[in-house]
């Protein structure tokens, strides 16, 4: 009875058991398909919402993109930029010096897309000019050349006397805080091979293969970094594309706002510009550091400051040094770090070697050579920087732009004229150098030079030394020397005004003049007078001394004095000499 008793209470007790844990999972199992559905609603609406937003974001950007390729993609660049250049009738430029401008201020030579300002194509004696498709309503202007390297005549498809023909401006910097050397537009096929692979091998190699956005590179990148056992990423992921837009449209900030930003840009670009294009961009922009002063932008300016040649002619370790450049500039700088760059420079030919461009007999050759570099003078490359700080000077009050990201950004085209600009550049040099020659290394003379348009008042050249490099003061801006006879006009202005008149006659012989209990006695260039009475209109040409201040003391000093003020002078000291220019200010003034 006892076992009969415990064998049906087991049996009753299992048979309990068992419908109640059944029950028990069947509710649990409810309840957790209950909070995954009440779950996914919001996880739903969290997926739509960051969808909309990144759908809104990607197409906030192709407009931005769209409306920049429409105007003009080099147009919208943040930068200082030179005056436009004017080609006229008569104008003294060779064939070969148009050409170098038309490089500058972004046209491609021959045949090229329409993210650039134009292209053009030299013929024997003309040079045909295609503007960017939709930019103007001339198809092309030629410009003819005439013997003598001036501009013999201009047409256009739809203008056969045209008088003048305007070009895009040229990039004098990106950043005012940077001094580039002058810079020329590239195309893709500008771009030599060897230096092709050795960028694509060492910051893309899936370049021609991904949208913009390499998730293969990306996942390498997170995978070094969770195996390096450090906080810090050591390999990037960021494509070429992705680099050019951080270059041109955001900072080098390192948010995950940024980042974003910076995928939606590339992916946006990827379906608007060639991959040929998207790379010669990169070439043309791609910040590659500084040497003497001068700050390295694109690849054909750092083959010119680091090895003295033109890109086609570099040699494959050369090509590798500068690919080397990119990850960072000052670290690998061949100038000043020859080691450093050496190792970066066989890490590129390695990666080419991995990448089948070249065997393995021809990457050890090429490494086994030493990094050398052509030496460079940097104030002769370098294009207006005393005027570049001057401008940058002026703006720091500028309320501006913004770029996607928030960054600021504004275009300022400036006055200068770079023709005048290197002329100017040239002759203070010529000058200053004559003058040492003279001094016989007892003194190192100085000297400042501005051009201004005397009907609009704009600057159109300045040097503010013999060398920025050596001496970033500004003498033209900064430096207060006496004016001389500079300052002559503002005496005779001020005489005309009081009522004097050109023919008035005055006395060109050695005088004492007497003011404020002490006496004054000036004296005529070289101690020469002519002893009779000559026309004012004579002593301002023949800038006479003596005439001067005589006419100053008949005037009024103070008179005088508040004229230069009205022109925006500092208000000189009311004293005789004052009309022959003691008083300092600046070339500027």
């Amino acid at each position: 009875a006892q076992l009969t008793l415990t064998h049906t209470s087991a049996s009753k007790t299992r048979n309990a058991f068992v419908p109640y844990t059944d029950g028990k999972g069947k509710t649990l199992g409810r309840r957790v398909g209950t909070v995954c559905k009440i779950a996914a609603i919001p996880l739903s609406v969290i997926a739509i919402i960051l969808s909309i937003l990144t759908y809104n974001s990607y197409r906030s950007f192709a407009q931005l993109i769209d409306q920049q390729i429409a105007g003009g993609y080099l147009r919208s660049h943040a930068g200082l930029y030179a005056a436009p250049r004017i080609i006229e009738k008569g104008a003294r430029v060779s064939k070969e010096q148009l050409a170098e401008s038309l490089h500058r201020a972004g046209y491609a030579r021959d045949k090229a897309s329409n993210i650039w300002n134009g292209s053009f194509q030299v013929n024997e004696s003309s040079i045909r000019i295609l503007p960017r498709q939709g930019s103007e309503a001339h198809e092309w202007v030629d410009v003819n050349f005439d013997k003598q390297d001036r501009v013999g005549s201009l047409s256009a498809n739809d203008f056969s006397g045209l008088p003048s023909y305007k070009l895009d401006p040229e990039l004098l910097t990106e950043d005012a805080t940077v001094k580039i050397g002058q810079q020329e537009t590239l195309t893709y096929e500008d771009v030599p091979p060897v230096l092709v692979q050795a960028i694509l091998s060492i910051e893309d190699r899936r370049f021609f293969e991904h949208n913009g956005v390499d998730v293969r590179g990306i996942g390498r990148a997170f995978l070094s970094w969770a195996t390096s056992g450090s906080l810090k990423f050591r390999q990037g992921g960021s494509t070429i594309t992705q680099q050019l837009v951080k270059n041109t449209y955001l900072t080098s900030e390192k948010t995950l706002k940024r980042k974003f930003n910076e995928a939606m840009i590339a992916m946006a670009l990827e379906q608007r510009l060639s991959k040929q294009d998207i790379f010669a961009l990169y070439c043309n922009e791609v910040y590659l550091g500084q040497r003497n002063g001068v700050g390295i932008r694109g690849v054909a300016q750092a083959a010119r400051i680091f090895f003295g040649k033109e890109l086609k002619d570099l040699s494959l370790a050369e090509a590798a040094t500068i690919a080397g450049l990119i990850q960072s500039p000052a670290r690998y700088a061949p100038d000043r770090h020859a080691e450093a760059s050496r190792k970066r420079r066989d890490l590129v030919i390695a990666a080419m070697n991995r990448d089948g461009v070249v065997d393995t007999e021809t990457a050890q050759r090429e490494s086994a050579q030493p990094v050398s570099v052509a030496t460079f003078e940097g104030n002769k490359s370098e294009l207006a920087p005393y005027y570049i700080d001057t401008v940058n000077r002026s703006m720091d009050d500028v309320q501006q732009g913004d770029e996607p990201d928030g960054e600021p950004s504004l275009r300022v085209l400036t006055t200068i004229d770079p023709d005048l600009q290197t002329a100017a550049e040239n002759a203070l040099h010529h000058q200053l150098e004559l003058l040492e020659k003279v001094a016989k290394g007892k003194a190192t003379p100085q000297g400042a030079m501005v051009a201004m348009d005397v009907r609009t008042g704009q600057v159109l050249a300045m040097v503010g030394g013999r060398s920025y490099e050596e001496s970033q003061l500004n003498r033209a801006t900064d430096a207060k020397r006496q004016p001389g006879s500079v300052f002559k006009p503002f005496v005779y202005a001020t005489a005309f005004e009081a009522g004097f008149s050109p023919l008035s006659t005055f006395t060109d012989a050695p005088q004492k003049f007497e003011y404020d209990h002490a006496t004054y006695s000036p004296a005529n260039y070289g101690k020469k007078y002519s002893m009779h009475e000559v026309m004012l209109r004579e002593g301002l040409i023949r800038s006479l001394n003596v005439v001067t201040v005589d006419l100053a003391m008949r005037t009024g000093l103070s008179r005088i004095a508040a004229t230069a003020e009205r022109f925006g002078l500092p208000t000189p000291e009311a004293y005789p000499s004052m009309a022959l220019g003691t008083s300092e200010t600046t070339s500027l003034q």
